[in-house]
């Protein structure tokens, strides 16, 4: 995934391949310091594999409207249908979820502060969050 897009005001993207591994929609706010990430999924169970999360929030670490900018929160929300929100198995929790993809950005992100020349890691010491939210996936006819 590649960042040709103003990230100057609250932005939503969505990978250029509808196939594309990681997630559906990803959601970056500069001014309230905020990454979410969103993966649908009609599953009972989804595959989590954490380095694509990490492979963009290097990305973002290195777009030049974020220079400067400090992400206080990451979060994962897995959008499942309504019926099967309870029931729903996190593939990941949250503290693995932090160690895994924020601090690894953050440990990444400061290899590469030689060529952006950062004051501080993009999300080094952030929180980390992974939520189950549930949808209504009923489509309407129309009319």
């Amino acid at each position: 995934m590649t960042f040709g897009v103003s990230l100057t005001t609250p932005t939503w993207m969505a990978p250029v391949k509808w196939s594309e591994a990681g997630h559906d929609a990803v959601f970056v706010d500069a001014s309230r310091g905020l990454v979410r990430f969103i993966q649908v999924t009609r599953a009972e169970h989804q595959n989590y594999d954490h380095i694509h999360f990490v492979e963009i929030l290097d990305k973002l670490s290195l777009h030049d409207d974020l220079r400067g900018v400090r992400f206080r929160k990451v979060k994962l929300y897995f959008v499942v249908p309504r019926e099967r929100e309870a029931e729903f198995m996190l593939p990941v929790r949250a503290a693995d979820f932090l160690t895994n993809v924020v601090q690894v950005a953050s440990s990444s992100t400061l290899a590469g502060m030689k060529t952006r020349s950062h004051e501080e890691t993009m999300v080094g010491g952030c929180m980390a969050r992974v939520e189950v939210i549930g949808a209504d996936y009923r489509m309407d006819s129309g009319g």
